[in-house]
């Protein structure tokens, strides 16, 4: 000591000076290095974000369609517009004409398993296509019969059925595929009422129809409208697949691994703050 004042050892000092400063240059490396291992990782791990907009779109156009399919799908329940003038102009009993009716509900309703089984084996755009053809030809031929007034029964009977089976098609198609695109929204059953009140107002859409145009255009018209329909269907009715599904749940499982090996790696950085408490505690 000298004139009783503690004598500073400079040499420790400014070892531990020197110390300081090889810990922050070590940590700034460290940083540096955790950093551009991440980013390195995350860019070999990521793909591509589907694009929700372009998403959305295509399922508000899928339940549009389908909403068309439904609207064109229950014509058969405006059988009691036109049926005592159908009746009236083939001469007709009336156990005639409620024998059409009857098979146009057979035809609708017994045939819905196998519209069903088409629709899970062969997808919407075959059921939408099927619909389309099976309904013209089956309208095709009640209108012929009704302008030539053929008395063959058997054509109307058979014509009728296929009216009702063509019809559960396109109708079963557009509620899969609602079904399909609305299964994990909460909007789902909202969806499902939607088409199937189009189906419920296609009777009032027919009655309004068939007091526009008369007997003699009245099927030629729902011919063209119901092909017309359940061909739109067969172009936007696609659903995901599963394969795109099991992309996606493993699209999310890498974004979220992704997100967890970023705040690690953030955990493993030392702020400046932490840095400078470790410092002044030294």
């Amino acid at each position: 000591t000298v004139d009783n004042k503690p004598h500073v050892e400079l040499e420790p000092l400014m070892h531990y000076s020197n110390s300081n400063m090889n810990y922050n240059d070590e940590t700034n490396s460290t940083g540096r290095a955790n950093s551009t291992l991440v980013e390195s990782l995350i860019s070999n791990t990521s793909v591509e974000r589907p694009n929700k907009t372009k998403t959305q779109r295509n399922v508000v156009i899928a339940l549009a369609v389908s909403l068309i399919s439904g609207l064109v799908s229950g014509t058969l329940y405006g059988f009691g517009r036109y049926s005592r003038d159908l009746k009236d102009t083939l001469m007709l009993t009336q156990y005639q004409i409620e024998r059409f009716g009857i098979l146009l509900d057979t035809g609708n309703y017994i045939g819905h398993p196998i519209t069903g089984l088409v629709y899970d084996r062969l997808g919407p755009r075959i059921s939408c296509l099927s619909a389309a053809v099976i309904v013209f030809c089956a309208y095709g031929m009640i209108q012929l019969g009704v302008i030539r007034h053929i008395t063959a029964h058997w054509i109307f009977d058979t014509s009728f059925f296929f009216v009702g089976l063509g019809s559960g098609l396109g109708y079963i198609a557009a509620l899969g595929s609602t079904t399909k695109n609305f299964q994990s929204s909460r909007h789902f059953s909202l969806a499902i009422g939607i088409v199937a009140s189009g189906y419920g107002l296609s009777s009032t859409i027919v009655g309004l129809s068939y007091h526009a145009v008369g007997l003699n255009r009245f099927f030629l018209l729902w011919a063209v409208l119901v092909a017309f329909g359940n061909l739109l269907g067969s172009c936007y009715l696609v659903v995901p697949n599963e394969d795109e599904e099991k992309t996606n749940e493993e699209e999310m499982d890498e974004e979220g691994a992704n997100d967890s090996l970023q705040n690690n790696a953030n955990e493993e950085v030392p702020s400046e703050a932490h840095r400078s408490e470790q410092i002044f505690a030294a």
